[in-house]
């Protein structure tokens, strides 16, 4: 049921109002997921974090971090960095002033956050680049675990093959003997349990009775 008032306004009109209206709140954008690389990585799933570590060596961290723009498509802050020039090691890196950006607005862990990160050091000649950024949103497999991942996935395709070939072979002729051999094969290079014998016991059957039903 709807809830209303009537005040008293200006030049004593009469102004109805509606007490049940509720202005409308949208939660704020955080940065990323909590801890997305590193149990020690610091900043994540919060909104404007004064420091963001991604973990491991000190070229991970940027402190001090001050937001001038959040909530938009793009936030922008600056803060100090951990610099290392070219041919140095992260051990002779020092502190520079970093230009910090959060980027690609979307949804994380169910809510609306950056899902990427780059800071870079102007004072050094760099400026911004995605291709730079950080996913801290959630895992994203490099070129390595991809073509890791395809290799995997052929592999598993022609195991199934195998397989099913093994079984029609058990079908046509009603013996389960070859049939096992391959599909024992197959579980060996899967380093799982044999499955050959149930499998192909269960084709073979059938392709008995199949046989046996179609020679009444």
């Amino acid at each position: 049921m709807a809830l209303a008032t009537t005040v008293a306004g200006c030049g004593g009109v009469s102004v109805k109002v509606d007490l049940t209206a509720r202005s409308s709140h949208v939660d704020p954008i955080v940065l990323g997921r909590h801890n997305p690389f590193d149990p020690t990585a610091i900043g994540f799933g919060k909104v404007k974090p004064r420091e963001v570590y991604l973990g491991g060596s000190g070229s991970g961290l940027v402190r001090n971090i001050h937001w001038y723009s959040w909530g938009g498509k793009r936030a922008l802050g600056w803060g100090e960095g951990h610099y290392s020039p070219p041919g140095h090691s992260n051990a002779e890196g020092i502190s520079e002033a970093a230009n910090i950006v959060a980027f690609r607005v979307g949804e994380c862990n169910g809510r609306r956050a950056y899902k990427a990160i780059e800071w870079y050091f102007p004072e050094h000649g760099g400026h911004f680049d995605p291709r730079n950024a950080s996913n801290v949103c959630e895992h994203e497999p490099d070129a390595a675990e991809q073509r890791a991942e395809k290799k995997h996935k052929q592999a598993e395709e022609t195991d199934e093959q195998e397989i099913s070939e093994a079984k029609q072979l058990a079908e046509r002729t009603g013996s389960a003997v070859t049939c096992e051999e391959v599909v024992k094969r197959v579980d060996g290079r899967r380093h799982q349990a044999e499955s050959g014998p149930p499998i192909c016991k269960w084709a073979a059957e059938k392709g008995r009775e199949d046989n046996e039903a179609s020679e009444r």
